[in-house]
């Protein structure tokens, strides 16, 4: 039954009937029960059939796909399947460029030197032979050549160039491709078939071929509908659909197929990333006409739709070797980017000089270069966070503003900074950026379930557990650290990622592995990867099949296989003073070496050996491979519409609270410390201003005089001090304590948004709502804040014994939160003002020193009039205002502030005299006449400091949006922008 099966085949048939690739003997085995998808690199996985009941281990499978495990039992149906089945072996390995002599197979990587060739890093060009008897009973022997990961039999490891015995039923493991010598046994017996045909590089090193001869278009059918038995078909990820697509980007429900009138109609479900019939997309649940052949994209994916009589098949547009992986080729044409030379604002400088290539599917690039070359701000172009001053980027042959918002999740970037909040376990970390970015239409079950998918993946469910911690906590290695980053990103599964310096700062063994982990997604899950790489070691450099390397000012210098970069790099020198450099290091000396020997200043020199090596570069014949067959860009820039993007719902906005919240309670004693600084406040306002002494109101003896000097003598005072009572003022104390709301609000929020710059900017790029984070932080902050004042105003209220009863209370606990919830906004300002935590902290009690000199109390606006206009941008004055009115209000009661005049003075005169009282308490807080009264009139409408307040706070946070909203995704320029300035390069 093996041998029908061809060597490299993608999909394989698992189930009863005669025509499955396996087949299950039982009597509850089902037609189906499954199929096997092998994705590259010897990864392969079941994806269960409706009805199917796969095991693992005797522990149920469910129903989503999962990877085999060779060394796993599994059944169905009480059938049992060999996960080293001849059949899957044969799905892993290819038919190598060796004939075929009885005997022997030679196992390896390298087509050229072995039998059979596996796609795995962790095998060697030449592994291993297997040899076997020419008559039946004698042993089989294996013999490693070597080889770097080593040869095991079981759990021993086989001594390099010796011929070991092993028995007919052995597992053995090349690397991690785990094989048995049955299978293997029963391919020699069949043959091997003849030899592939030889791949010749035309140039460059080992890996020459792969780069230059890029994979075939690859089609594979998803699912196939009879349009006679239902008028309505779904397509999407569920399980349950008519037609299921695996994969992550794509919604439950996706889009419909209809039949209508003899017409194929196909309709959008209201996806999450959208659906394109043709290149054009459709608007939420809009319907449009279908022709056999047409080329539809759900979300990343892009299918084709083949009809046949009445049956109508869908099938996936991938890669050869990558089934029902996206196939995304991105290019950049002509790329340069120019800025104004801070030094010389007359004049500009170029980061980026016309830069073209094209990275295809299975692609790992180098981005190389000296500092300053422009190898960040062409990572940045690729993604979209920066847009081009002239040139392109295009994904599959369109614009990237084209199709950018169909490629959310799809494109994967991790700056040099983590991404990570320290507070989170692993687990957590990665399962918001799931929540966040995968469709909102995944269950928790899910999303765990991909979270888990992942973490094993990157090696990391051991530590999923965690917390990631700072890195000067150990808590993690440093690979760890940023394998976490990665799985970050690797959760929404992109066929597109770039990272920026992801070995800086590793030590040697988990540079290594890093390198070896970004080789395996490429090579085995078909994603195209771009790295910038600082001074790699030369094994890790040659994981990379290809270097792209800038030159100062952004010249690109070279852009092919990795290792004729070698030879590249020293073709400016004779033959005979060529040293056959095979070191990435040396390619640089010689860089640098070239410049010395030209008569120049240095800055002259750099950009002319630039300009040579460019030169040399576009008249070869490396040059000409990279720009051939798949890799041959497009003649000119592509026009196109941008495309509108899908607003994200409000269910963002609960996940970023969810996760802020979580972060505050995890830093338990950051947040003790911001819980306790209420009480401590209040504590000490207590001492200082709950054993005053009571003495009568010096200020409503200047105030009567200034009266009587204006009123003449209908004003008598005789017999005054007897008649004033002593009082104890409580306005200083009730100031401390609107400044101590607003040191709440403005401390708790300074540090917010600088401390996490880069996690923002990363979620900005996957079209994170600007609005969404900054109310998420303010919501959080701005309870926490109504905590502390809930707790200082209580404290206070009986320490002070302050009066007015519960209305007081109320109305001072709303204002003195209102001022903390401004003050919450000021910080958030601040905090996206500043590059560093440090200048946030130091700028915040630089922000308090206005709000204490200008809040009311410490410079009365009636003794310097002008004050009152700059005070009435101050919370501190609108706080104030706000929490000593009941205060006054409640003290008119109060003999000492309610001063009984003689008989002969007016039943009401102006300047709160009433009755023949002078109603002191409150002229010392609104009287805009009286010397050194605090001017604080009661304000109705937008006046009262509510209102003030809470349009303050809209304000402030309109600021604050504006100004990160400067960080999202820079897709357009502006097309009034003139003529850029004479260029400078740099």
């Amino acid at each position: 039954m093996t041998s029908k099966v061809r060597l490299g085949v993608q999909t394989i048939t698992i189930g009863s009937r005669d025509s499955c690739d396996i087949r299950l003997l039982g009597d509850a085995v089902l037609p189906l029960e499954g199929e096997v998808v092998h994705s590259g690199g010897g990864v392969l996985t079941l994806v269960p059939a409706p009805g199917s009941d796969w095991q693992k281990n005797g522990v149920p499978c469910g129903s989503e796909p999962f990877r085999l495990d060779p060394l796993a039992v599994y059944q169905t149906h009480r059938s049992l399947l060999d996960p080293l089945h001849p059949v899957l072996l044969k799905m892993q390995c290819r038919r190598g460029e060796l004939p075929f002599t009885l005997g022997e197979i030679v196992l390896g990587r390298e087509p050229s030197e072995c039998h059979l060739y596996f796609l795995d890093p962790s095998v060697s060009n030449r592994h291993a032979t297997v040899q076997f008897p020419p008559f039946p009973g004698a042993p089989v022997t294996i013999e490693d050549h070597g080889s770097t990961s080593g040869t095991r039999v079981g759990e021993r490891l086989l001594p390099p160039h010796e011929a070991t015995t092993v028995e007919p039923d052995a597992i053995i493991a090349l690397g991690s491709t785990v094989l048995s010598i049955r299978a293997l046994t029963e391919l020699h017996e069949h043959g091997l078939g003849p030899p592939a045909e030889p791949v010749h590089p035309t140039f460059g090193g080992a890996n020459s071929a792969a780069a230059s001869a890029p994979r075939r278009r690859h089609h594979t059918v998803v699912g196939s509908v009879q349009m006679a038995k239902a008028r309505s078909f779904r397509i999407g990820r569920s399980r349950d659909a008519d037609i299921v697509i695996e994969y992550p980007q794509i919604s439950a429900h996706h889009a419909t197929l209809i039949v209508s009138h003899g017409q194929i109609l196909l309709e959008d479900a209201g996806s999450d990333l959208g659906t394109l019939v043709q290149g054009a997309r459709l608007r939420p649940f809009e319907r449009r006409v279908v022709e056999a052949g047409a080329e539809i994209h759900l979300g990343p994916i892009a299918t084709r739709l083949g009809v046949d009589g009445d049956a109508v098949t869908l099938a996936v547009i991938d890669e050869e070797g990558f089934a029902l992986k996206p196939s995304f080729e991105i290019e950049a044409h002509e790329v340069t980017i120019v800025v104004p030379d801070r030094l010389r604002p007359d004049q500009s400088k170029v980061l980026l000089d016309r830069v073209s290539f094209k990275a295809l599917p299975g692609d790992l690039i180098a981005l190389m270069g000296p500092s300053g070359a422009g190898k960040t701000t062409l990572l940045h172009t690729l993604t979209g966070a920066l847009a081009p001053t002239s040139g392109q980027i295009r994904v599959n042959g369109r614009p990237l503003e084209a199709v950018f918002s169909s490629l959310r999740g799809s494109i994967g970037y991790v700056p040099q900074d983590d991404i990570v909040h320290p507070e989170l376990t692993v687990r957590e970390a990665v399962t918001y950026s799931a929540r966040l970015r995968l469709p909102a239409d995944y269950s928790p079950e899910e999303i765990d379930a991909r979270v888990t998918r992942t973490l094993e993946e990157l090696g990391l469910l051991d530590v999923a557990h965690l917390r990631i911690g700072k890195p000067d906590a150990k808590v993690l290695s440093g690979g760890q650290r940023k394998r976490v980053n990665i799985a970050m990103e690797l959760v929404t599964d992109p066929v597109l990622l770039f990272l920026d310096e992801p070995t800086s700062g590793l030590a040697a063994d988990d540079t290594a592995q890093l390198v070896l982990l970004l080789e395996r997604l490429a090579s085995q899950g078909g994603k195209t990867i771009i790295a910038t790489i600082h001074q790699p070691a030369r094994r890790e450099y040659e994981r990379f099949n290809l270097a792209l390397i800038l030159g100062p000012g952004g010249v690109p210098l070279y852009f092919g296989p990795t290792t004729a970069a070698y030879a590249f790099f020293e073709s400016w020198r004779p033959p005979l003073e060529r040293a056959h450099i095979d070191n990435p290091r040396d390619m640089f000396a010689e860089l640098r070496e070239r410049q010395k020997k030209l008569d120049m200043e240095p800055a002259q020199a750099r950009a002319a050996v630039s300009a040579l090596f460019r030169e040399e570069y576009e008249a070869s014949t490396i040059a000409r491979e990279m720009r051939s067959g798949r890799r041959a860009p497009l003649s000119s820039d592509v026009a196109h519409e941008a495309a509108p993007r899908r607003a994200r719902s409000l269910r963002a906005l609960g996940i970023l609270i969810a996760r802020y919240t979580k972060i505050k309670l995890r830093d338990s004693v950051s947040t003790a410390i911001l819980l306790l600084q209420a009480p401590l406040i209040g504590v000490l306002l207590g001492l200082v201003f709950g054993d005053q002494k009571p003495a009568a109101p010096a200020w409503c003896y200047g105030a009567l005089d200034e009266l009587r000097a204006l009123a003449g003598q209908d004003i008598d005072l005789s017999g005054l001090p007897e008649r004033i009572l002593p009082a104890t003022d409580r306005a200083p104390a009730l100031f401390f304590m609107v400044v101590s709301a607003i040191w709440f609000g403005t401390s708790n929020a300074a540090r917010e948004i600088v401390s996490e710059r880069a996690i923002y900017a990363r979620e900005r790029m996957v079209h994170l709502s600007a609005t969404n984070y900054i109310a998420s932080k303010f919501i959080v902050l701005s309870l926490l804040s109504i905590l502390q004042c809930g707790a200082l105003l209580s404290l206070l209220w009986f320490l002070l014994d302050l009066g007015g009863g519960a209305p007081a209370f109320g109305t001072e606990l709303g204002i003195l939160c209102l001022t903390a919830i401004c003050s919450v906004a000021l910080g958030l300002l601040i905090s996206s003002l500043v590059k560093t935590s440090e200048a946030a902290m130091a700028l915040t009690p630089i922000a308090l020193i206005p709000q204490v000199v200008l809040g009311g109390l410490m410079v009365p606006v009636t003794t310097v009039p002008w004050l009152k206009w700059p005070m009435l941008v101050i919370p501190a004055r609108w706080g104030f205002q706000g929490v000593i009115r009941p205060e006054r209000l409640a003290a008119q009661e109060d003999p000492a502030w309610n001063i009984a005049l003689g008989p002969g003075t007016p039943d009401r005169l102006p300047d709160f005299i009433d009755g023949g009282y002078f109603r002191c308490a409150l002229a010392h807080t609104e009287s805009e006449t009286l010397t050194g009264a605090l001017g604080l009139e009661h304000g109705q409408g937008l006046s009262d400091p509510a209102a003030v307040l809470s349009i303050s706070t809209a304000v402030l946070l309109i600021f604050v949006l504006a100004l990160l909203a400067r960080g999202g995704p820079n897709l357009r320029r502006s097309a009034n922008a003139g003529p850029p300035p004479p260029q400078t390069r740099g």
